[in-house]
């Protein structure tokens, strides 16, 4: 990819088929999802999951980008693939106003990924999740939950990526601090993994 292609276009990959797309066309999410309709026809614009692997922080893996993170992490990329699936990554669109009224404007670009994001996995799926918003445990918890909405929030359990270890609630704000990713499970409340260790082995 040429440096000029990479300042003045963003590739776009679905099913396989690439396209350049311009950047001033993207500047906003939902520019961007009329331009890909336009190249894609077959995928409803709604239906559109956007994801990128190409900032340090995705660890070689695609990742999502909801709606209102596009205006910080769009810059930043020179690629996109788009996806779809039953469940979209998408907060409801007053989360979306609310956020970029907020943070719109007033937004830390000089931050860099890693400073303004962590990656959250549930499952085979990840997002972006922002850091500003999710400083209380509460908070992560909630916007877990519109982010994958068959997550329920009493059965939220967050893990540091790589190992399955809980992260206590009373302990997030200092431990997320350091944290690049987090891995989210869901199970009953009050049930420690040993006890679900126990359990498989019972069934086994």
């Amino acid at each position: 990819m040429s440096s000029k292609l990479s300042r003045a276009e963003i590739v776009a990959t679905y099913r396989g088929v690439t396209v350049s797309i311009r950047r001033v066309e993207a500047t906003y999410y939902d520019n961007l999802r009329t331009v890909l309709h336009r190249h894609f026809s077959s995928i409803s614009k709604d239906d559109m999951i956007i994801q990128t692997k190409d900032l340090d922080i995705c660890k070689g893996e695609y990742v999502d980008i909801p709606d209102e993170l596009w205006v910080g992490i769009g810059p930043r990329l020179r690629s996109i693939k788009i996806v779809t699936r039953a469940t979209v990554t998408r907060p409801p669109p007053e989360t979306y106003l609310r956020y970029q009224a907020f943070y719109g404007a007033n937004e830390d670009t000089t931050l860099s990924p890693k400073q303004r994001y962590i990656v959250a996995t549930v499952g085979a799926n990840s997002v972006f999740v922002p850091r500003g918003r999710v400083t209380e445990y509460k908070d992560l918890v909630v916007t877990l939950v519109r982010y994958f909405p068959a997550l329920v929030e009493d059965h939220v359990f967050v893990q540091t990526s790589g190992r399955n270890i809980d992260i206590p609630a009373e302990l997030w704000p200092d431990i997320s601090r350091d944290i690049e990713g987090i891995k989210v499970i869901s199970r009953p409340p009050n049930v420690s993994v040993a006890e679900e260790i126990a359990e498989i082995g019972d069934t086994a």
